[in-house]
């Protein structure tokens, strides 16, 4: 049998008995009142929102230093277990480590003593670097004005460092200075020209850093290893979005390990054959991975 309730007639809504209508001030004070509760919880949930990037920035923070501490230095993913075996052992090592920083904090330190304070602007060469002494005279020891000859009265010294392979030494360059007694004129040779006006590097010096750095292949700048900051991310927090950047960069290094003892004509031709469409499918991906992370994570830095 089905019963039916009918449901409850609702008056009209109307202003509450004894009390006037709502003025258009009023609805104003509302309106401002609603728009200030939403900025207040706009700022409240922005704040949330960069604590919760600071708190995914020191998590990997903290696992890439405990990493560096305590974990291995390789980046592999291996089992975890293995250094069970040697748990005993460094359990006592700790406990011995702790009880001597325990000593060593109790004990009284002595103040260490004050370093000599270096005097400001440009600090004089080593002094035990040897000297090649250049002197450069007037081209003549007559006055240019009158004729008369010249007296000295001192001389101007300059340093350049140089270098030689796997030895520097120093170029001293005095430069006599002479004084007219008839007329009150003072003579000098001209400073020798130098790449770098003023400089302390000589070119021989110049040289050395240009080969070092252009014909030897010493890179001006280290690389940061799009590897270490994924491999802390899956350590710190199991991204899998870490995890598949890993497997990626896997790939190729399984293609690179293929050819350490080939010619380079065989590296090229492999290379571009195996390896260039595995960079481009991780390139694209690192793309579109990218679009959808959140600007300021760990992942979104790492990706970049």
């Amino acid at each position: 049998m089905d019963f039916k309730v009918a449901a409850p007639s609702l008056p009209p809504l109307s202003p509450v008995a004894g009390t006037a209508p709502p003025t258009p001030e009023d609805f104003a004070r509302l309106y401002a009142e609603l728009a200030e509760s939403r900025q207040t919880i706009a700022r409240h949930e922005a704040a949330l929102h960069a604590a919760d990037l600071k708190i995914q920035a020191l998590t990997l923070e903290l696992a890439h230093h405990q990493r560096l501490r305590c974990g291995q230095r390789s980046e592999t993913l291996a089992a975890a277990g293995q250094r069970e075996l040697f748990a005993e052992t460094v359990a006592a090592d700790q406990a011995a480590i702790e009880a001597e920083l325990e000593q060593l904090i109790a004990k009284p330190r002595p103040k260490p003593p004050r370093k000599p304070r270096v005097r400001a602007g440009r600090q004089p060469l080593p002094s035990h670097l040897p000297r090649i002494e250049h002197r450069h005279e007037p081209e003549s020891c007559q006055c240019g004005a009158c004729g008369q000859n010249l007296t000295l009265i001192g001389e101007d010294l300059t340093e350049q460092l140089d270098v030689e392979p796997a030895r520097f030494f120093v170029h001293r360059h005095s430069r006599p200075q002479y004084a007219c007694p008839h007329c009150e004129t003072v003579t000098a040779a001209p400073v020798p020209p130098a790449v770098i006006d003023g400089g302390l590097a000589a070119t021989g010096l110049l040289v050395w850093v240009l080969i070092g750095q252009y014909l030897d292949h010493a890179p001006l700048y280290r690389l940061a290893k799009a590897r270490r900051k994924f491999f802390d991310l899956a350590k710190a927090n199991g991204s899998p979005v870490a995890a598949r950047a890993l497997r990626h960069i896997a790939r190729l290094y399984r293609i690179e390990a293929k050819l350490q003892d080939q010619p380079p004509r065989v590296r090229q031709r492999w290379r571009a054959q195996h390896g260039l469409p595995r960079l481009r499918l991780y390139h694209a991906w690192l793309v579109k991975t990218r679009a959808a992370v959140p600007d300021g994570t760990g992942t979104a830095k790492a990706l970049d």
